[in-house]
């Protein structure tokens, strides 16, 4: 005989987290009579909705991890207490779902290429609970449960931005910037939304310095600081950089020097924000230089 399993799953919330999204469950027990015993961890993952000429395909996003509202920038604090549901007892627990940084581009890509308003996801759950809990007829089930919700394309577009900064891949480089270049500076964002801040600025120097040689602007033996000064002695109307960007462009060239000898290596000092500005002045710094 077929038990009905009287659990139902709502989605209450979903906003951001730590580097990914943090989801509000409400797990609602609607047996009138009897309990249930909801055992922890709960497993599952997410999935992206596709609708692809009228077909419906599912693309990996990540799993889920149980935890809480008030640790959720620190996942080493997972709640595992099972949840015992009186008869219509609701409890709710959060879900912190980690999207790693080439899935979360991948997402941005896809919501800058629809014509679509509002993104589907699919919540997939699987976890144990025991049914009429505390009586003779006890009995343990797996639960699979599948749940669909969707997201406004900006309100996914600014959570993705609070996790990394893929506005600085994902909006397009001039036509005119050679792929090599576009290819060393993609890798050095890649990078920084890594959180590999080191290697991030030395990627940045590597791609200012095959910018200039590509250009003819900087010769063989020469410095990215020789350039510098040379730009600095011609006026505004000749420099091939603006004025502005020339100041900046040494932070890179320090930043990126720090790698370059293990004897002064002070890349143990570079910040997330020494990175995000280097990459800023980079892109400043190629579109300049080939817009003309």
């Amino acid at each position: 005989m077929h038990t009905r399993i009287h659990c139902k799953i709502d989605i209450m919330q979903v906003s951001s987290g730590a580097r990914g999204f943090l989801i509000s469950l409400e797990f609602n027990n609607t047996d009138p009579r009897s309990s249930i015993e909801i055992w922890f961890p709960i497993d599952g993952y997410l999935d992206l909705q596709k609708n692809e000429k009228g077909y419906i395909r599912n693309e990996y996003v990540c799993r889920i991890l149980e935890t809480n509202p008030d640790v959720a920038s620190n996942i080493k604090n997972i709640e595992l207490d099972d949840y015992l549901l009186a008869p219509n007892q609701m409890k709710s627990s959060t879900f912190l779902c980690i999207v790693e940084p080439h899935i979360a581009h991948r997402l941005y890509n896809y919501i800058n290429n629809i014509n679509m308003n509002y993104i589907t996801f699919n919540l997939r759950l699987l976890f144990s609970a025991l049914f009429n809990a505390g009586t003779l007829s006890q009995k343990t089930k797996k639960v699979m449960s599948s749940i669909p919700f969707s997201i406004n394309k900006d309100t996914l577009r600014s959570l993705i931005d609070q996790w990394y900064t893929f506005y600085m891949e994902a909006e397009n480089l001039s036509g005119n910037i050679p792929s090599d270049i576009a290819d060393n500076y993609l890798e050095a964002v890649r990078c920084f939304n890594a959180n590999a801040y080191r290697a991030s600025v030395v990627m940045a120097r590597r791609t200012l310095e095959l910018a200039l040689f590509r250009k003819g602007l900087m010769k063989e033996k020469k410095s990215i600081w020789d350039f510098i000064q040379g730009e600095k002695e011609k006026s505004s109307e000749q420099r091939v950089l603006s004025g502005k960007v020339l100041d900046l462009l040494n932070a890179i060239r320090v930043f990126g020097n720090y790698g370059a000898h293990v004897s002064d290596d002070m890349l143990n000092d570079i910040t997330e924000e020494d990175a995000r500005l280097t990459i800023e002045i980079l892109k400043k710094a190629i579109s300049e230089l080939f817009s003309k």
